[in-house]
């Protein structure tokens, strides 16, 4: 009985495997998305126009979102930060909440998001998913486990972010 072996895997194969992975990023639906207007200037933003997708801007749509009208899905990005795990600490700690903290915005956003868009997704972005942040994300789950047509993803960049939309509005297009 012989056993056959592949050839070790050379520079050449390895820049052509490479090349193909790059065409296959590169050959997403010709999409147009609507972008919130500080989103589009942001990483988000550069990383979608460097897939080839056609971003427009707008104001009128919340702060933080990526609408594929072709798809017929709107995702939300909320960038976790610490001043923003800070004031979800205090507002957990205290049942008297400030109005004007990011906190509170975002989940008033999220809110309105969730009632606007019938298939969404939140998206929470942040470098490392310690204690705190899945703190949050739990809180998150078990405010909106009642709202089925909204699912919450984490990732660590904007890239991830938007692999993740890229991913899940090329599923859900409808031909």
């Amino acid at each position: 009985m012989s056993k056959t072996f592949a050839e070790p895997a050379t520079t050449s194969s390895l820049s052509s495997a490479a090349a193909r992975s790059t065409i296959s990023t590169a050959t997403v639906p010709s999409w147009s998305v609507i972008v919130q207007s500080d989103l589009a200037s942001s990483h988000v933003g550069q990383h979608l126009k460097h897939r080839g997708i056609k971003v427009k801007r707008a104001e009128s749509v919340l702060k933080g979102s990526v609408i594929f009208p072709k798809a017929k899905v709107a995702f939300m990005v909320l960038e976790v930060t610490r001043q923003f795990l800070t004031q979800f600490a205090e507002t957990e700690n205290s049942p008297i909440a400030s109005p004007s903290n990011d906190y509170t915005a975002a989940l008033a956003r999220v809110d309105k998001f969730t009632r606007i868009h019938g298939h969404c997704y939140i998206l929470l972005q942040a470098p490392l998913f310690t204690e705190r942040e899945l703190a949050f994300l739990y809180h998150l789950q078990t405010r909106y486990l009642d709202v089925m047509s909204v699912d919450i993803l984490i990732s660590h960049s904007a890239e991830e972010c938007v692999s993740a939309m890229l991913t899940i509005s090329t599923v859900s297009k409808k031909n």
